[in-house]
């Protein structure tokens, strides 16, 4: 019905020329020709509107970067298994140490041990989880 319209009319047709060849309200029209555009597509050479006359600026320069919490969501899905295969006292040194944040000394106190002795625990354990990661990357 457009391309009739435009031959008869020597232009493109507006919404309400098109409701009324058609019988049919204009809304329904707006709407019609609203959800068409959201399938035209383009080319990514394409300059992008809001340039201001840069050519440089195309519409695959506007598109956002990677989110950095993909990232975080990988490396929570590697670990989360490894963290479950460790002791309760492990475990407990890390929510410690990484959620609680509390310090090595701190650690020490509530297990009666010297901050070394956290620190060389804490070494061991994250040391062990790191050789984990690496043996199950490289497969």
């Amino acid at each position: 019905m457009t391309d009739e319209l435009t031959r008869r009319l020597h232009r493109s047709p507006t919404a309400h020329e098109l409701a009324t060849e058609l019988h049919v309200p204009v809304t329904d029209i707006a709407r019609t020709l609203f959800a068409a555009n959201a399938f035209q597509t383009r080319c990514l050479d394409t300059p992008a509107r809001e340039t201001d006359g840069d050519p440089s600026m195309t519409i695959a320069v506007t598109f956002g970067d990677e989110d950095p919490r993909f990232q975080l969501a990988e490396d929570t899905i590697t670990v989360a298994p490894l963290l479950a295969q460790l002791s309760a006292d492990d475990q407990q040194l890390l929510i410690w140490r990484f959620y609680d944040t509390l310090t090595q000394g701190e650690i020490a106190q509530r297990l009666g041990i010297s901050q070394m002795g956290v620190s060389r625990k804490l070494s061991r354990l994250l040391g062990d989880l790191r050789a984990q990661t690496t043996d199950d990357q490289s497969r």
